[in-house]
């Protein structure tokens, strides 16, 4: 028997195998030679053919079936053309596989097909498989996923617009309800009626972060949610959101830093609000869950892998692409291992009972994780259960090159080889201060405790600064300041004193004399750096030295004269408005919707329009577009938008129909304040802040040396927002200065300096708060005395102060009486 005979059972038996194995697919194969002719089918393709007796004899074994898709018509015929090039295209070798997706429906049904098609491999002549897939099924799955998707997009819409509006209707009276109570505060209240008000404006503020949670996770969720990209400051980011969560902090003896790593860029591309807003929750949160020890911010930075960047990325800016990865750690209660997957889920919290004893809707941790990811990172926490916490975040970001600031330069020829004490109980603030002057090239020494303080200073001095904080354990900072004036002089070395920002006016008036500077925590690096500079430089240094607040009330002499017209269709809004706009220095004329805006435009011009969005009969958009068309260019006023909406794209609508800023509701007094100062007077107008303050004080002597001055008690005035509350200010003075006269005269009398200080420096105080320049410099004179203990020099003073006090008497005493009279005729007016 000859070897191929022999073979034969065998070919045979694979031959059954593979025939088997394919009658049992689903799919429609047949294989066609180089020309295109069927020359073998399965049973599937059979069966197809054997149900479609129009086009069986078209795909039976022996046809061509390149000629069939050729020649086909009907339902099938765009898609059978282009298969048959595909299939040329795999019998000549150009390609190895094809397929295509097509819809074949017969009059009774739906159905798509896969049409594909392979060179077979091995030797011998050409062979190609052609297969054709039923995908019916499958494609209504995805015809069905489709059409929910699209009704997940509508309902997304939908709910976003009811976000939107449920935000705005919230939003009006919630804005009454902070705006009224922020202005009884501002008015004279007994203690609990203060407390009451108080605690209705915190509510109203609490409510106001909820709704600005919900929405929030409503964007994000709804994917909406588009990030700005400008260059902005790190540094100053980190600082703000730090500055936002001190009051909370001081009120616990919870110490807040925080750490740069050196290859920290300065500048930042991204959204610095966004960021911010994560840089708060954590901060927040971690001050809520700590009571006594530390939160502290701990920021690095490294290149972007290549590896990890995408091709997009690699061909166009990898080479300037970084990750910041921030920590935020504190020494609070810590989070169970097992409750730890439960913090960044919508809604929820890892303790039970947090929502109870802290708040929170448990939208905070979800939002920043978020954010976070759409910033290119992510956010994860390591903790121990009555230890602590830290959470992590990371962004992508890329630096803005720029000149490092004079406090980042390490050489400082002011600073360099100055040797400085550091005294801290707290480890992290020591590392800091030792990091920050080690790079300044100062030499620095380290205590923890009061004791260890004094012994450095008896061992190693002399030193050329001080850098003490407030709070340790063997004692107050005070009291060391105290013990090295007594050991070594008052003026042996400057004191920095380092303390929380709530105690600086305390502080600054009872060690006034003692220390050089107030230093508020947590330290700023630029601050301390402007300090050291004045200091070493011999640049005045006031002892209460702090940097100021960006966010105070512009003064009655910094704001622009400007003709406002406030476009406001709630009356209480109205008042809320109008009140703030006075506290700042500014009156208002009042419209109620966008055709009373036009008409009053039309009857003279107005600098500025204070414009509300949603008003009757015609909106604040509405009335922005007519008067940008109808008003000449001489005419056009500033038009700033107060809106409650405040959903993503709510600003750009408002400048696209010819706004020029943007205010939200609940309106904050330095928000408005700032965007009123960037405008200006289309002509001069009478100030008319300087014609009330000119009827008001008509009868007051004009003499450079009255006793009293005006322009302190009108400025007293528009900070409280109430004349009458400065009457009653007025009133307390005028009943307690004798007082405070007659406690320093039997203090003298009785040899007893010291008693002098207290009464003295409470009349100085008051006195200044007035405008009594005078009065205040001869009390501060006598308090230095007292302090000094030159008692026999001290005679002359008092003397000086009761005469003195006698015309403050009688100044107050007739403005008092002039400024009821113009209070009573405004009210009968």
């Amino acid at each position: 028997m000859t070897p191929r005979k022999q073979a034969e059972p065998g070919r045979q038996e694979t031959e059954r195998f593979t025939r088997a194995v394919l009658d049992s697919l689903p799919s429609h194969i047949a294989v066609l030679d180089e020309h295109g002719t069927i020359i073998g089918v399965n049973k599937a393709w059979n069966d197809f053919a054997e149900s479609n007796p129009p086009i069986s004899q078209n795909i039976a074994e022996g046809t061509n079936y390149l000629d069939v898709c050729d020649n086909a018509s009907g339902e099938c015929s765009e898609e059978a053309w282009p298969f048959a090039n595909g299939i040329r295209a795999v019998i000549n070798g150009e390609i190895d596989y094809f397929d295509i997706e097509y819809p074949c429906h017969s009059p009774t049904e739906k159905r798509w097909f896969i049409g594909s098609a392979s060179r077979m491999l091995g030797g011998g002549p050409v062979r190609v498989v052609v297969s054709h897939e039923n995908i019916t099924h499958r494609k209504l799955v995805e015809l069905e996923l489709q059409d929910a998707h699209t009704q997940a997009e509508a309902a997304t819409r939908t709910k976003s617009e009811f976000l939107a509006n449920m935000s705005h209707e919230i939003r009006t009276p919630l804005n009454a309800i902070i705006g009224m109570t922020g202005l009884l505060l501002d008015t004279s209240l007994s203690v609990d009626q203060r407390e009451f008000a108080q605690i209705i404006r915190t509510s109203g503020n609490t409510l106001l972060a909820i709704i600005n949670d919900i929405l929030d996770f409503s964007k994000i969720d709804a994917d909406k949610m588009e990030l700005e990209k400008q260059p902005f400051d790190l540094r100053e980011c980190i600082e703000e959101a730090l500055d936002l969560v001190a009051p909370n902090a001081t009120s616990k003896p919870i110490d807040l830093a925080y750490v740069l790593d050196d290859a920290c860029p300065e500048i930042i591309v991204g959204d610095v609000t966004r960021l911010r807003q994560i840089l708060v929750n954590l901060l927040s949160n971690a001050v809520k869950f700590t009571e006594m020890g530390e939160v502290v911010i701990t920021v690095s930075s490294e290149p972007l892998a290549v590896a990890e960047q995408s091709t997009h990325e690699r061909l166009h800016d990898s080479q300037s692409r970084q990750r910041l990865t921030f920590s935020v750690r504190d020494t609070g209660m810590g989070i169970p291992a097992e409750k730890i997957d439960r913090l960044f889920k919508s809604f929820s919290q890892a303790h039970l009972s947090t929502s109870r004893n802290y708040g929170g809707t448990g939208l905070g941790l979800a939002i920043s994780q978020r954010l976070s990811r759409i910033m290119g990172g992510d956010m994860w926490v390591e903790s121990t259960s009555g230890v602590g916490s830290t959470f992590f975040f990371t962004i992508l970001t890329e630096p803005v090159n720029i000149d490092l600031p004079d406090y980042r330069q390490p050489y400082q020829p002011h600073l360099s080889g100055k040797r400085v004490l550091i005294v801290d109980d707290n480890a992290t603030n020591r590392q800091i201060l030792l990091h920050q002057t080690s790079m300044w090239q100062m030499q620095p020494r380290l205590a923890d405790r009061c004791q260890e303080a004094l012994d450095l200073l008896e061992h190693e001095g002399p030193f050329d600064l001080a850098i003490i904080d407030m709070h340790m354990p063997d004692g107050d900072g005070i009291t060391l300041v105290k013990q090295i004036r007594t050991m070594y002089g008052i003026d042996a070395l400057p004191i920095i004193l380092w303390t929380s920002i709530d105690l600086r006016n305390e502080l600054s008036r009872s060690v006034r004399t003692l220390i050089t500077a107030l230093l508020a925590k947590p330290i700023k690096p630029g601050q301390l750096y402007q300090l050291l500079i004045r200091l070493f430089t011999n640049t005045p240094i006031e002892p209460d030295l702090m940097e100021p607040s960006s966010r105070q009330i512009t003064h009655i002499q910094d704001v622009p004269s400007l003709h406002i017209l406030l476009a406001e269709d709630s009356t209480v809004n109205q008042k809320v408005a109008l009140k703030l706009l006075e506290r700042m220095g500014y009156r208002a004329d009042v419209a109620a919707n966008g055709l009373e805006v036009l008409d009053a435009l039309q009857r003279q011009s107005y600098d500025v329009v204070l414009m509300d969005v949603q008003m009757p009969d015609m909106n604040g958009l509405e009335a922005t577009r007519r008067i940008r068309q109808l008003l000449p260019t001489d005419r056009q006023p500033t038009i700033i938008a107060m809106t409650a909406y405040a959903m993503q794209g709510d600003r750009e609508r408002c400048l696209a129909a010819g706004m020029n800023d943007y205010v939200s509701k609940p309106i904050h007094v330095e928000e408005l304040s700032q965007a009123l100062y960037r405008c200006h007077p289309l002509a001069s107008h009478t100030p008319r802040v300087q014609a009330d303050r000119d009827v008001m004080f008509a009868a007051a002597p004009t003499d450079k040396a009255k006793p009293v001055h005006l322009d302190a008690l009108f400025q007293l005035e528009q900070d409280l927002g109430s004349r009458s509350f400065v009457i009653e200010i007025m009133n307390v003075y005028l009943n307690q200065a004798p007082r405070y006269l007659a406690a320093i005269q039997a203090a003298y009398d009785q040899y007893a300096p010291q008693d002098v200080i207290q009464p003295v420096h409470s009349l100085k105080s008051n006195s200044a708060q007035l405008g009594a320049k005078t009065l205040a410099a001869l009390c501060q004179a006598l308090e230095q005395q007292a302090q000094a203990g030159q008692f026999d020099e001290m005679a002359t003073l008092i003397q000086q102060i009761t005469l003195e006090y006698q015309q403050v008497n009688q100044a107050l005493t007739a403005y008092r009486h002039q400024m009821s009279q113009h209070l009573k005729s405004l009210e009968a007016f």
